[in-house]
């Protein structure tokens, strides 16, 4: 009996569990990975023993033995928190229907020890994939790390989709449609606040808004392109920029929510009437833009769905369950123009 007491007050091994039980070490592993061939009468003996020493499975240990973490790790450098937070949330939904864990790391794109950086991340977790989000995915050096050393991974909105597994927004063509909603409401003088130079989906969102105003036929005023940086900071000073023009914009599309809450407060500072003097549109339906007045006309994406599927491809694949031969896989999701009360036909 001591000698049992004294096994519950340090950390007790799968051996004895086995010595308690009775048993083989290979039976308690039996039981402790579910296999079936098991007599209940020996599963319920070693149950019993897991219970009365209070075994714990050593997680590091678990993964070594099997070279699985049961880990994906989001890998990002992102200026949306917005953004970030829904994805996550996504990823997380997928993570826990699969039996998986999420671990998170934050990095600096530009930074030249990425490649290391992100190499020790791996060593040290042994997580199974990694989910790379915009622009971290289109840092070549690293992917060419990543292949190097056969680690699973999914990339979201990269600029080269044309490899690997990818989940990517319909950006350009959601940009046309809210570009060609402010034209059909008898604007033509549409300005428009550039998302940060380095992510993908920027530079698709302006091509949308090019786009549509090609198919209206109206000339492309490029000194109504004012560059953002995703963030409120740069869309007040875009809009600054705008709203100090002897001619203003009667309309502005900010690239990301962010940006348009930067703009938001710009005009209402100098309180210019908004939809009346000014329609403004964003991008993403963040929460913000339900939350002011008037409330933002935008696109939503959906963060959560991204997040989802991008998990989901990732765990198909080191999982073997992915049937599918080709070693790419894109999957492009489309997003919807939700009107509010920030948008108005030409006064």
């Amino acid at each position: 009996m001591a000698n049992n007491v004294e096994q519950t007050m340090t950390t007790a091994t799968i051996v004895d569990v086995a010595n308690h039980a009775g048993v083989s070490k290979k039976t308690v592993s039996r039981v402790l990975n579910s296999e079936p061939n098991v007599r209940p009468a020996t599963r319920e003996k070693v149950l019993k023993s897991i219970e009365a020493l209070n075994f714990k499975r050593n997680p590091l240990g678990l993964a070594l033995a099997r070279k699985r973490s049961h880990l994906l790790a989001l890998v990002y450098d992102n200026p949306s928190p917005n953004f970030l937070m829904h994805l996550q949330t996504g990823i997380m939904d997928a993570c826990r229907s699969r039996g998986m864990g999420l671990y998170l790391h934050n990095c600096r794109y530009k930074s030249p020890n990425l490649v290391d950086d992100i190499e020790h991340m791996i060593a040290n977790t042994m997580v199974d994939g990694l989910i790379l989000s915009s622009p971290v995915c289109d840092q070549q050096a690293l992917i060419d790390m990543l292949k190097r050393r056969k680690v699973n991974y999914v990339s979201i909105n990269p600029k080269d989709a044309e490899h690997g597994l990818t989940v990517n927004v319909n950006n350009r063509r959601t940009a046309f449609d809210i570009t060609d909603y402010l034209i059909n409401l008898g604007h033509k003088h549409i300005a428009f606040v550039k998302g940060h130079p380095d992510l993908a989906s920027s530079g698709l969102r302006e091509l949308g808004y090019r786009d549509a105003l090609l198919k209206h036929h109206i000339d492309v005023d490029e000194t109504l392109l004012v560059q953002g940086m995703n963030n409120f900071v740069s869309g007040r000073s875009a809009a600054k920029k705008l709203l100090d023009r002897k001619r203003k914009p009667t309309a502005i599309f900010a690239g990301n929510d962010d940006m348009a809450a930067g703009v938001l407060y710009e005009i209402q500072s100098r309180q210019i009437a908004i939809p009346g003097e000014i329609s403004l549109v964003g991008f993403d339906d963040t929460p913000f833009s339900q939350h002011v007045w008037p409330r933002l006309t935008t696109a939503s994406q959906p963060f959560g769905e991204i997040g989802r599927t991008a998990a989901s491809l990732l765990i198909d694949r080191f999982n073997h369950r992915d049937k599918d031969d080709e070693t790419s896989k894109k999957i492009l999701m489309e997003c919807q123009l939700i009107i509010r009360e920030s948008s108005g036909a030409i006064q």
